[in-house]
């Protein structure tokens, strides 16, 4: 897993350096966590996924994220992701976040803590200094365990 979180390091951080700098905006957004709404309601998760993360849009469709959040389970989580949102309209843009997150019990081991990868599609406005990235996670069985279904919205600001 830290290979992968080193190949995504560097993949970004040389994308970053290959592009021209928009002048006059802030590309540095920060964020207090996540919203969420679990599709089963009868599991009694987490919804108030409080926490603190910083975004910075390497350009209009690129941005790296990293962060740490209370997941659903009650347990503290780190996240590292990029995200792609070639599509666009207005002040909304729409594509996939791709990464790694921890601290859920029962995903590929008995401990909570390893990190696993993760993949969502996201939808984003942003406005000035305000924003939202809105996130859908598929339910999905993975053997004997599962990732419960979730809709995240996550508020974030730009930094000046």
């Amino acid at each position: 897993m830290k290979k992968l979180l080193i190949l995504l390091s560097l993949f970004a951080s040389n994308f970053a350096f290959s592009q021209e700098a928009e002048k006059n905006e802030q590309k540095l957004w920060i964020n207090p966590g996540f919203i969420s709404y679990h599709f089963d309601r009868t599991m009694g998760f987490n919804e108030k996924n409080y926490g603190l993360g910083i975004e910075y849009n390497i350009d209009k469709d690129f941005s790296l994220a990293v962060g740490r959040f209370k997941n659903s389970e009650y347990h503290m989580s780190n996240y590292f992701t990029l995200g792609y949102q070639p599509i666009h309209y207005g002040d909304f843009k729409l594509g996939a976040t791709v990464g790694v997150v921890n601290g859920y019990k029962g995903l590929y081991n008995e401990k909570s803590g390893d990190y696993f990868p993760m993949i969502s599609p996201m939808l984003t406005y942003e406005k000035n200094n305000f924003g939202v990235n809105f996130l859908i996670i598929p339910e999905i069985n993975i053997g004997k365990d599962k990732i419960y279904g979730t809709f995240a919205f996550q508020l974030k600001y730009r930094l000046k």
